[in-house]
């Protein structure tokens, strides 16, 4: 089986990950657990969309989110098959009494919660400070990224406290993206 993973930068210019990201097609769909499911798609999972008869492969990004909501130990994935796979993760959305927020990019579900962190506007707003941004690194996951100048002062005018980064130093502002 094998898990999608979107598009993974190393100390990257800010301008090559920013034309990226405003290039992909994202959107998000707000799902009750009657409104789809996890279904076999192969060597991938799909969620399956029923109002819009849509199919969107899951990302490992989306697969750990899930799993670990329920308390399921993501390494546990590698020892069933597609089938089993989606079939524990519909049985786990039956007891899902919330709606659900689905993140999409590209027609890839990538995560799911109440708010997923926009970076290119999280990017933008930086760049407009004084904090000069020398590389990015970024995954489904995080993005972090070194500065040319270090902080004086935190948080950076303009962002609002739901940016709250994961991990501030000197130069680097590391973010989780849900």
């Amino acid at each position: 089986m094998f898990f999608i993973e979107g598009r993974q930068f190393v100390n990257e210019r800010p301008e090559v990950v920013i034309d990226y990201l405003k290039s992909l097609d994202k959107s998000s769909l707000k799902l009750n657990s009657e409104d789809f499911k996890f279904i076999n798609r192969g060597k991938f999972i799909a969620l399956q969309v029923f109002n819009n008869n849509k199919e969107f492969l899951i990302r490992k990004s989306f697969l750990n989110k899930y799993l670990k909501k329920f308390k399921f130990p993501p390494k546990l994935v590698v020892k069933f098959s597609p089938e089993t796979l989606s079939h524990i993760l519909n049985d786990l959305s039956i007891s899902y009494e919330n709606n659900l927020n689905v993140f999409i990019e590209n027609n890839e579900a990538v995560s799911f919660g109440k708010t997923r962190i926009d970076d290119v506007e999280l990017i933008m707003l930086i760049q407009k400070s004084e904090n000069r941004i020398k590389s990015i690194t970024r995954n489904d996951f995080f993005v972090e990224l070194k500065l040319e100048n270090c902080f004086d002062e935190y948080p950076i005018d303009g962002l609002s406290e739901e940016l709250s980064p994961a991990l501030v130093s000197e130069d680097t502002i590391k973010y989780k993206l849900d």
